[in-house]
C-alpha cells in the first residue's frame, strides 16, 4: 500500500530496499508487480542480506533474489553484488573497523579470486552465486563499490594504498583508483550504481573540537547492546586529533556533509565521472551494453582470456548486433606506473579508437593493438574497434 501509494501520487520511479532479507519473497513479489503496474519504469532493488538473521519463511536474501524474484512478465527484483564490490577493494566486517586488504585496487599481485569477482561485474554477474548454481542475471545485478554503510570509497582506497597515518590527507593514486574503479563499473552489463559524493572524492573525518569527537571515540570496541554503537567501533584513529569515520549515520554534519570545494579542488577528475556516464549511454544506445543474461551467455560480452592470477589488470568485449566490438580495460595498482596486458586472440588486432580513458591525456586518441597493450596505473579505458590488420 505505501509504495503503491509513493508512485501514484509523487511519482518516485525507484524503491531501495534496506535489509531486504528480513521481508519475504512473496511481498517482495508483489511490491514489484503492483508497481509495475503503476509504471513498468520503475526500479526495485535491495540489500540482500538479512542483519544477522530473518524471521521470513522465505527470506530475500541474495539466493532468493535471484531464484525466487526473476522477471515472470513485469519486471524482476536487483540485489546488491557483494562478490564483486568484495573482489574490487574489499569489505570492512562488523567485528573490524580495519579496511581489509589484498584484494584487486590494492594489491600489486592480485589473488585469481579477487580478479573474477571483480572482473565478473564486467558482464553483470555476481561470481560467488553463479558458482553455487544459481543464474544471476544482468538485469538483476546492482553493480557497486562502495555504498552508504562502511567507508566512504575515497577513504577506504587512500587508507589502504597510503597507510593510515596518510589517510587523513589527499593521495592523487586513491584519486585515480576512485575514478578507475567506477568508470569500470560504468563500461559493463548490470545495474551501475555510485554512491553520492564519490564523484568529488567524499571522505569522513571526525575532528577533535566536533562536539561529539568524545562520544565518538568511545564506541571504538564497543559491544553492540542496544545503546551503542550496533558495530565495533564507528571508526579508526589516524592520530590522537582525527579519526577516519565508518558508520556515519549519527555523526553529524561536520563528519557527513558533502564538501563542495573539493568538486572545484577535483575538477578534472570529477569530468572523468561525467564522461564515463555518458560513455556508458552511447554504449547502451549502440547495442554494445544491456545485454540479456542469454545473450552474455552466447558470447555478446565476454572476459578476456588473458586475465590470470597476479597481473592487475582486467578486461571483456563487448559486441553488437551490427558486428562492432568494444573491449573495456582497467588497471590496478602497479610498481613504476605502468602495467602491460596481454591480449588473447578473441581481442581483434588492428585499430582502436579510445572513446573512454579515465587517465587525463589519452582521450580521443587511436592506437593499434597487437598481443598487448600498456596502461598506466589505475586506469579504465574503453577502446572501440575501426578495423584494418597491424
Amino acid at each position: 500500500d505505501s509504495v503503491a501509494w509513493w508512485a501514484g501520487e509523487y511519482k518516485m520511479k525507484g524503491f531501495r530496499f534496506d535489509l531486504m532479507g528480513v521481508i519475504d519473497t512473496a511481498t517482495m513479489r508483489k511490491v514489484k508487480d503492483t508497481l509495475y503496474d503503476i509504471d513498468p519504469e520503475i526500479v526495485v532493488y535491495g540489500e540482500g542480506w538479512t542483519g544477522g538473521g530473518s524471521h521470513a519463511s522465505s527470506p530475500s536474501d541474495i539466493a532468493n533474489v535471484y531464484a525466487k524474484l526473476r522477471d515472470e512478465g513485469k519486471g524482476s527484483v536487483g540485489v546488491f553484488n557483494d562478490c564483486g564490490r568484495d573482489g574490487m577493494k574489499g569489505n570492512t566486517t562488523w567485528a573490524n573497523v580495519t579496511p581489509t586488504t589484498g584484494n584487486f585496487l590494492d594489491s600489486l599481485a592480485p589473488s585469481s579470486n579477487s580478479i573474477y569477482n571483480a572482473a565478473t561485474m564486467y558482464i553483470g554477474e555476481n561470481r560467488d552465486r553463479k558458482n553455487s548454481g544459481l543464474a544471476t542475471p544482468p538485469e538483476m545485478t546492482v553493480n557497486y563499490i562502495s555504498c552508504h554503510d562502511n567507508y566512504t570509497l575515497y577513504d577506504q582506497l587512500n587508507y589502504q594504498l597510503n597507510g593510515l597515518s596518510s589517510s587523513g590527507v589527499d593521495h592523487l593514486n586513491a584519486i585515480e583508483a576512485t575514478v578507475a574503479s567506477t568508470a569500470m563499473l560504468l563500461s559493463g552489463e548490470g545495474i551501475a550504481f555510485i554512491h553520492g559524493g564519490e564523484e568529488i572524492f567524499r571522505t569522513k573525518l571526525m575532528k577533535r573540537g566536533d562536539p561529539l569527537f568524545d562520544q565518538f571515540v568511545d564506541t571504538y570496541g564497543a559491544a553492540s547492546d542496544g545503546t551503542s554503537s550496533w558495530i565495533a567501533g564507528d571508526g579508526i584513529e589516524i592520530d590522537e586529533d582525527t579519526w577516519l569515520v565508518r558508520n556515519s549515520y549519527m555523526w553529524g554534519d561536520a563528519v557527513n556533509s558533502y564538501k563542495w570545494d573539493r568538486k572545484y579542488q577535483y575538477k578534472q577528475y570529477f569530468d572523468k565521472y561525467a564522461e564515463a556516464i555518458h560513455a556508458r549511454n552511447e554504449l547502451i544506445e549502440e547495442g554494445y551494453l544491456g545485454h540479456s543474461e542469454s545473450e552474455v551467455n552466447s558470447g555478446a560480452a565476454s572476459l578476456l582470456s588473458t586475465i590470470r592470477d597476479g597481473l592487475p589488470a582486467m578486461g571483456a568485449k563487448f559486441l553488437n548486433e551490427d558486428g562492432g566490438e568494444v573491449i573495456s580495460l582497467l588497471s590496478g595498482r602497479a610498481i613504476g606506473g605502468n602495467i602491460t596486458m596481454p591480449l588473447g586472440p578473441e581481442v581483434s588486432k588492428g585499430t582502436y579508437q579510445i572513446i573512454y580513458s579515465s587517465s587525463l591525456n589519452r582521450q580521443g586518441e587511436t592506437i593499434n593493438l597487437s598481443d598487448a597493450i600498456e596502461l598506466s596505473r589505475f586506469e579504465a579505458l574503453i577502446l572501440r574497434y575501426q578495423g584494418g590488420n597491424l
